[in-house]
């Protein structure tokens, strides 16, 4: 990223602005650096805004059994966070785009679409495991305070918090990475896609579930990505490269799946209208 003078300084500012909201923090399992240009607090109240108008614009799914079962896996997933003081939610709708939107706060949608990739529980897991990971790692302030580094945060923070209702919501909604009514995304960066891998196949096996089903799971939906022509679906990772940043984990991940007190393994099978 090339900055101008004009932009260098803003930088320079947006720097002690940093210091003062969220500063610089590492990221979970990399120890990568992230500048936060808000709080956390900020941050769990624009989330919490976001998920709101999200669920409010999509058809929640009425198949009870596939809403139980992300509910159960979900709460799984979420007690290994160590984040109580979340409200967690896991929210099912009816979306044909294969996709999964997690926001700040323990907020997590899920398309019906994506389950038969899940296949199990297992597979399932990978995927909460994997967002919720995002949620932990505060992967999405972190692509909000870079957005507003670029477009200068001072105009960007007004233009948001000043504006009416309904275009607040559309534009925090894009910082968070919706950028459509149809449950798409703005691709995650390539490290915090990666982290979120890492530290994603930690929590589900805590959890109970096989981590070396992450691998498979990956591997289907890589198949499926390279069918769509969306550049936002999805990030691109490969699956050689996000099967060797798996791999250089999954030591640690078998271990606490060995130490864990009840093993589900691949847990029932995902029966969906589409199998």
């Amino acid at each position: 990223m090339n900055f101008n003078r004009r932009q260098w300084i803003q930088a320079v500012g947006l720097a002690g602005f940093a210091s003062c909201c969220g500063g610089c923090r590492f990221a979970p399992e990399s120890g990568r650096h992230q500048w936060m240009f808000m709080t956390e607090h900020q941050e769990l109240s624009w989330g919490a805004e976001v998920f709101e108008e999200l669920v409010s614009r999509e058809k929640a799914s009425q198949n009870l059994p596939l809403v139980q079962l992300l509910s159960r896996v979900g709460k799984r997933i979420a007690e290994q966070a160590n984040r109580a003081d979340f409200d967690w939610e896991f929210e099912l709708v009816d979306s044909e785009t294969v996709n999964a939107v997690c926001l700040p706060g323990g907020k997590v949608v899920v398309s019906e679409s994506i389950l038969p990739l899940c296949e199990n529980e297992a597979g399932l897991a990978v995927l909460l495991s994997h967002e919720v990971a995002h949620i932990l790692a505060r992967h999405g302030g972190e692509r909000l305070s870079k957005g507003m580094l670029v477009n200068n945060a001072k105009d960007n923070w007004k233009s948001v918090t000043r504006a009416n209702s309904t275009h607040k919501t559309d534009r925090m909604m894009m910082a968070y990475g919706v950028v459509s009514e149809k449950l798409e995304t703005f691709p995650y960066s390539l490290s915090q896609e990666l982290e979120a891998d890492q530290i994603g196949v930690k929590l589900m096996a805590n959890a109970g579930y096989d981590p070396n089903v992450a691998t498979e799971f990956w591997k289907r939906l890589g198949r499926v990505n390279k069918q769509r022509t969306n550049e936002y679906s999805t990030v691109h990772v490969s699956n050689e490269r996000r099967e060797m940043s798996l791999m250089a984990c999954m030591g640690d991940a078998e271990q606490y799946y060995a130490d864990c007190e009840l093993k589900l393994g691949r847990g029932q099978a995902i029966v969906t209208p589409q199998t």
